[in-house]
Parts: C-alpha cells; sequence; structure tokens
C-alpha cells in the first residue's frame, strides 16, 4: 500500500450546494431522498415526531396542519400570469422548522391517513426578500379571496375545494389563532414579521395561544370528507363555518359561493375528496416561480448503498464501513425476504481489479416509508489493504441460489480512496465564537497527489439584516499539508 500525507483545514462549517438529475450514486438528492423515504425505524429521519403521528398518539397535538397552513400561505401570493412568487424551499415560521417545506405538506397528508402518494418534486428555491402582501384574511368578500386564488391560477372550484382540503386538518385556538388557510391581519402579518433564533426549540401552541383549540371539524386528526359532510348536514361547530362574528365565517363564505355545487361533490365520496385533494396539494407545491426548474418526482431508491466510514486507522488500514439499504416490501413474492436474503459487497482494488473475496453484511433492523414501503438494513465494516476504486451490491437468496447483481445502471458504486476523511481527528466546535463555530478537517492524501494543493469548497449561513433568513455563501478554504505520513 502507498503511504498517506496528512492535511488539515481549520474552516467555517457550513451545508454543501445541490444539484439534481436522473438518479445514479451518489446523488445530490440521496438526503432529501432520505428525509421522503425513512419515516420510521431504523436510520429514519423523521420530519417531527408530532407531524408523523399526527396528534392520535397520548393526545399531543399535531404539526401537520401547520404544515398546510404555512404552504398555502407562502404559496398563494404566486402570481401565476407573471411567474413570480410562490412556494419556497426553507421557511422558519414559528412550528415549522427547517425542513422542505412542500415535502411537509406531502408528509402531513400521509401521517394523518392520506393514501395518495403525492408527486413531490424538490428545487425550489429560498426567497431572498418578502414576497407581495395578499394572504386571503377571514373578513375578505368571496369577490376578492377569489381574485386572489385566480392569480395564483386557482378557479372557484379549485379555491372551495382546496379550503376544504386544508381544513380537513386542525382547527382554530380561539378567535385570533388558527390552522387555517385564510387567517386574520395580525397572524398574517406575523408570519412575514416574526423574527426567531434558529436553534430555539417550537412552543407548544397551545400553551403559547392561551387557548383551547377550535376544530374545524369532529375528526381534526382526520384526513377525511367529514368536514363537508358536516357543513351540509348542518352539524358542523367549525369556528370559520358557524362562529359568532358572521363576518368571520370565511369557509361559510366560500363554500356556499358555488351554491354548495363543489362541496356536495367533497361530501358525496371519501374517494373524491382524496383525489382532489391530492391533485390541489401537487399543483400547490408545485407552484413556483418560472424562473424555477423542480425535478420529476421522487421516488423511492430500491437498493441504495451508504458510506459511514473510509479512512486509515491507527494500523494505517484503510477501514470501509458502511450500510446498505435494500425495499422489502412485497417480501418473498420478489426474493426479498430479510429472514432470507444475503446481502454481500464485491468490489475493486486500487488497481481496478475485482476481488474474489466478497464483503459480509449484518442485517440490523428494518425502517418503514411513508406508504407502507418497508426497507431492510445490512451493515459492514472491513479492512482493506490493496484500496478500492468501485464496489458492486449482490443480492442472494439462501433457500433457492437465486443471484442478484446491481451495479448502479452499469456504472458501479465509486469509491475515491486516495483522499480520506479522518473523522476521529475531525471536529466542529461546541460554542460559537463571533457568530461562527470552528470545523478543523483532517485528510489522508495518497503520496500521489500529495504535493497538489487541496482545497475545500464551504458553503455557510450568515445572518443578514432585515430577515429571520441566514443567506449562504461559498468559501473556499486551502489545506495545510503536515510532515505526518502513514503506512507502506
Amino acid at each position: 500500500m502507498k503511504a498517506f500525507v496528512l492535511a488539515a483545514v481549520i474552516a467555517t462549517l457550513g451545508p454543501a450546494a445541490t444539484t439534481f438529475g436522473s438518479y445514479a450514486w451518489p446523488s445530490s438528492y440521496d438526503e432529501i431522498e432520505d428525509i421522503y423515504s425513512l419515516r420510521q425505524g431504523y436510520e429514519a429521519r423523521l420530519l417531527g415526531d408530532k407531524v408523523a403521528s399526527c396528534g392520535v398518539d397520548g393526545g399531543a397535538e399535531s404539526q401537520a396542519p401547520d404544515w398546510l397552513r404555512v404552504a398555502f400561505h407562502d404559496m398563494i401570493t404566486h402570481d401565476a400570469a407573471a411567474g413570480t412568487g410562490g412556494l419556497e424551499a426553507l421557511p422558519f415560521p414559528q412550528s415549522v422548522r427547517c425542513r422542505p417545506l412542500g415535502l411537509g405538506v406531502v408528509a402531513a397528508h400521509s401521517a394523518c391517513g392520506g393514501i395518495t402518494n403525492i408527486p413531490y418534486r424538490f428545487g425550489h428555491i429560498d426567497a431572498q426578500s418578502a414576497g407581495a402582501a395578499g394572504v386571503p384574511q377571514k373578513h375578505d368578500p368571496v369577490t376578492k379571496m377569489a381574485d386572489r386564488f385566480a392569480a395564483a391560477g386557482f378557479n372557484q372550484a379549485d379555491m372551495i375545494a382546496l379550503t376544504a382540503c386544508g381544513h380537513s386538518l386542525g382547527g382554530q385556538h380561539g378567535p385570533d389563532h388558527n390552522h387555517g388557510l385564510v387567517e386574520d391581519d395580525e397572524e398574517a402579518e406575523h408570519d412575514e414579521t416574526a423574527e426567531e433564533e434558529e436553534d430555539e426549540e417550537p412552543h407548544d401552541e397551545e400553551e403559547e395561544h392561551g387557548e383551547e383549540l377550535e376544530n374545524f371539524d369532529t375528526t381534526p386528526n382526520g384526513f377525511d370528507n367529514l368536514l363537508a359532510i358536516e357543513y351540509l348536514d348542518g352539524t358542523s361547530k367549525s369556528p370559520l363555518i358557524v362562529g359568532e362574528n358572521a363576518t368571520t365565517n370565511s369557509d361559510a363564505r366560500l363554500f356556499a359561493s358555488d351554491g354548495n355545487v363543489t362541496m356536495v361533490a367533497v361530501a358525496a365520496s371519501q374517494a373524491t375528496f382524496e383525489s382532489r385533494c391530492c391533485k390541489f396539494f401537487a399543483r400547490m407545491i408545485d407552484s413556483v416561480p418560472s424562473s424555477v426548474r423542480l425535478s420529476d418526482p421522487l421516488e423511492v431508491i430500491d437498493i441504495k448503498p451508504y458510506i459511514t466510514g473510509l479512512y486509515l486507522n491507527a494500523a494505517s488500514d484503510i477501514v470501509f464501513a458502511g450500510r446498505i439499504r435494500v425495499l422489502t416490501t412485497e417480501g418473498p413474492s420478489v426474493g426479498r425476504d430479510p429472514n432470507d436474503l444475503a446481502v454481500r459487497l464485491a468490489r475493486t482494488s486500487r488497481l481496478d481489479v475485482w476481488s474474489s473475496d466478497l464483503i459480509d453484511t449484518t442485517c440490523v433492523g428494518d425502517a418503514y416509508g411513508p406508504f407502507g414501503e418497508i426497507f431492510a438494513w445490512y451493515e459492514f465494516e472491513t479492512f482493506i489493504e490493496d484500496g478500492i476504486t468501485r464496489f458492486n451490491i449482490h443480492l442472494a437468496v439462501p433457500s433457492t441460489g437465486e443471484k442478484t447483481v446491481y451495479d448502479n445502471g452499469g456504472l458501479d458504486y465509486p469509491v475515491e480512496y486516495k483522499l480520506l476523511y479522518q473523522t476521529a481527528e475531525s471536529c466542529v466546535a461546541w460554542e460559537a465564537v463571533d457568530g461562527a463555530r470552528v470545523m478543523t478537517a483532517v485528510v489522508s492524501v495518497h503520496n500521489e497527489f500529495a504535493l497538489l494543493p487541496l482545497k475545500m469548497d464551504l458553503v455557510r449561513h450568515e445572518r443578514r439584516q432585515g430577515s429571520i433568513k441566514r443567506t449562504l455563501v461559498k468559501v473556499v478554504i486551502s489545506f495545510t499539508r503536515t510532515t505526518e505520513e502513514r503506512g507502506d
């Protein structure tokens, strides 16, 4: 094995920039696919326990309505004709933290009983300044609301159905706070101007508002058409339908504006309700400025590797460790029974010669997706003396002898072993100094490249005046070559 030279850099920690295209591993959208796919179980990437549970366990209040409300507020000032406004990527309202907003809508729908897979296209961008005003108010006449919806690309029937869909979940905290799509002036203004530290935990809504939640229907944690049914049969207790102040009964005015035609159709069938709502939610999260190009709908990846460790240990051996995620939803019918499945890796040496020794894995647990997907996780760790440039994944069914090789669409799974990140020797300072935390990064560079300059691109958050959103600034940091060498 050729020797490695250590290099180190001290830099400000920041996130990586992303692009997207057709999937090949590694992909710039691997992270967002994890957030989308891994809702519960091993290595789950939860959007938040309250969203995942939809508030049905232990009486916890759901944040799912907030995802719908904030997404609507962000989208409704979209000008379809001018190609401006629309849904952003990462908002910072009170109870929805730094997550993809459109993905939050998809998660809220499925967590609360939705059965249709709403297409999620990523690629939303963060707005650099406040958008146009125009969120509908509870006291607005129907004509004004309809004009706002029309500008965003939604006709009268769309407006009524989208409101009924959004108000299937949640309710209103007293007279001044609600989960609804239309708002009072005070809360609409708050959404645009509130300032909050990013590291601060969301407040419990009931504690913050000091008011009991008045639900929009009798199943506030279930995504169903009961709001429409109760509205039509006169049993509704929604504060936006039968509130004491007729001026703010915005849902009642909207629903009746077409002679209840839309609400009759929505109430007649849960299937119709589900279908219409998913169509409108998809349109809502796809409403973006004309300059934004969204991806194709995100799909769950069938076989996906993760490299969790590739570094030199104290004995100067290359440690190669990771996980393989295998979709096993269909079970034995497609040869994916975790109890009868062996997962191994084949690899090449640094000379690009395939090794005859396969790397074994161990099944360590399952994870679960938003629409019944089941994933089995297999982990591995091994020492490599002759380097590695690529690998393939072998699935075998011991009971039948059936074997399948996955090679990343013919590209194989690439590995760059000549530049190794030394995790144990790298760190990020716990406390910030002058508003920034310091990161020390140590890498091992193969002797073949040791004399070449080594740089790191970092994208870091920086505060900006007049906005609660931080801007992203790219910096280029040079590594410093040390005198230490490891290996033979």
